[in-house]
């Protein structure tokens, strides 16, 4: 699968321009209906019984090599995608009139939502029971694409639409469809009511952009759809000056493949556009920049991310113009190995290790790099490719108290660890204790419209972070059962939302503490985000009395 946020996600519903986006795919290196296995199944109402005749069912490889497919499902609602080159995939359901699902019944891919999960396809065998229940009640989003200097549409142009959670938060990609011969797509009745933002993957030539005509996801325009309507008129006037940068990754002066580029948008440093640099080191983004000034960072595993040019941060990064249809040469970035901190996380009863626990990198410098890793089946982690300095690290896994090295419940107590560049600090070692707890709860605003992808914080009641979570898609949060029992506050932790703490206060003092036990969930440590309130007032010149426009009030 190609990243939506990007590289080309997967084609959707009315494939009615498909042979531009298969030029396009097949030049990423994606193969169609090249032989191998199979993948089988139904899909039904939501019943699981009644079934849905005519659905299509169509495959989104997780590989370059695999196979881009779709069938229809049968009157009894199964269906066969064959000839699947081996690997994984991931598979989408949809049928007009029922909300898409990917397997197993996932709204969305990416984004902090995603439920959706891999499908293994092995040569000469069958992946059976791959089935879906599509929820009835569904609306969609049409327009069109066209040439903002002739007015013609624009054919083989991918749209690519991802739930909003309110916030900027992208709330993953749901579906995805392709304009016709003369620019127009709808996604038809496939969407699940709620918000959505759109975004454009254009021909060469025209800007990689988000509806109308933005750079990035937050700065979008949000797209409501309703049960049983299209959502008409989300149109994409686009100029044919796109430009593009070039550029090649080296490490200790040898060509480096593999490098994710990301372009940013400057102000926002939102997601424009993204590419790889192949064999070579070499990258090209293709002509598929609005004409502006961005930020340009790479980032490969084991290497020190760097923004263009030899900055370590985005508020140090220099801009890189892009003019009308040309390409901005010599982008170039010179990588240097990073550091790492390994060690193992145990069971402190016996000291077996952890399979799969998280363990989280925070630097102790405000600008530093946040990073993490998740151990593996004997509970050994790495954490690569940090910069020089000094970190805190924490330790969890469900059923176990969580931890910060070495063995503190609270970031603050935990000791520095340094990290020296291209050497590992090793032996950052855990001993967690079982008979953990948890808090859940809700955050809404007042009208009970719940909000999405907001953090929460869990502070010991003593004082003392302890460890941060998010809403889903319904405002609900779950730490799950990773505190130790005690006494813990809980605060909305959001940059443009309120700090709210447990109980409604806005102090820490006046939260009242929240009893956690060993094997149970406090519920209901719910919260409701106050309305927008503001100060006004005037300023004036202290010597004449008159206003001054202009002036920053904080």
């Amino acid at each position: 699968m190609l990243d939506p946020r990007g590289r080309r996600p997967g084609w959707g519903p009315g494939l009615t321009a498909l042979t531009g986006l298969v030029a396009i795919l097949a030049l990423a290196g994606f193969a169609f209906a090249q032989g191998g296995g199979s993948i089988e199944g139904k899909v039904t109402q939501q019943d699981g019984v009644s079934p849905i005749g005519g659905a299509t069912v169509l495959t989104d490889p997780d590989q370059p090599g695999g196979t881009f497919t779709n069938t229809t499902t049968n009157p009894d609602g199964t269906y066969v995608l064959s000839e699947l080159a081996p690997g994984s995939y991931h598979v989408r359901a949809q049928a007009e009139g029922f909300a898409a699902r990917w397997y197993p019944n996932a709204v969305v891919r990416y984004g902090p939502n995603d439920a959706s999960q891999s499908v293994p396809v092995s040569n000469g065998q069958a992946t059976t029971g791959i089935d879906f229940t599509l929820p009835a009640g569904a609306g969609g989003i049409s327009g069109r694409v066209t040439n903002a200097d002739t007015g013609a549409g624009i054919p083989g142009a991918f749209i690519a639409i991802a739930v909003d959670l309110g916030f900027g938060g992208y709330g993953g990609f749901a579906l995805g469809v392709s304009t016709d011969s003369d620019g127009y797509y709808s996604t038809g009745l496939t969407l699940g009511e709620g918000s959505y933002k759109a975004e454009m993957y254009p021909p060469s030539g025209f800007p990689h952009v988000w509806y109308p005509l933005t750079l990035g996801f937050s700065a979008a325009t949000t797209i409501p759809v309703e049960v049983g309507a299209i959502t008409p008129d989300v149109d994409f006037n686009l100029p044919p000056t796109a430009g593009g940068i070039r550029g090649v990754v080296t490490a200790s002066g040898v060509p480096l493949p593999g490098v994710s580029i990301t372009v940013l948008e400057p102000a926002s440093n939102n997601f424009v556009h993204g590419v790889v640099t192949g064999a070579d080191g070499s990258y090209d983004t293709g002509r598929f920049l609005l004409p502006a000034s961005y930020k340009v960072q790479a980032t490969a595993p084991g290497y020190i991310t760097q923004y263009y040019s030899n900055r370590a941060t985005t508020g140090a990064a220099d801009l890189v113009d892009v003019d009308e249809s040309a390409d901005t040469e010599g982008i170039n970035f010179a990588l240097a190995p990073g550091g790492s901190i390994t060690g193992r996380v145990r069971n402190a009863a016996g000291g077996a290790g952890i399979p799969f626990a998280l363990v989280n990198v925070s630097p102790d410098s405000p600008d530093g790099l946040f990073a993490s890793d998740t151990a593996d089946e004997n509970g050994d982690y790495a954490v690569i490719g940090l910069p020089g300095g000094t970190y805190r690290v924490q330790a969890q896994a469900e059923g176990f108290a969580t931890q910060w090295y070495p063995g503190q419940p609270v970031q603050h107590l935990g000791q520095s660890v340094p990290v020296v560049p291209p050497q590992a600090t090793a032996g950052i070692d855990f001993a967690l204790a079982a008979g953990a707890g948890g808090i859940s709860g809700r955050l809404t605003r007042p009208d009970g419209t719940p909000l999405a992808r907001v953090g929460i914080c869990v502070n010991a009641a003593t004082g003392g972070f302890v460890l941060f979570t998010q809403t889903d898609a319904q405002g609900n949060y779950n730490t799950g059962l990773r505190l130790g029992p005690g006494n813990y506050k809980v605060v909305v932790c959001q940059e443009g939302v309120p700090n709210i703490w447990n109980g409604g206060g806005v102090t820490f003092a006046g939260a009242p503490a929240i009893d956690v036990t060993s094997g149970g969930t406090a519920s209901g440590i719910d919260f409701t985000l106050p309305e927008a309130a503001g100060i006004t007032g005037v300023v004036t010149s202290a010597a004449t009395g008159q206003p001054i426009s202009g002036a920053t009030v904080t």
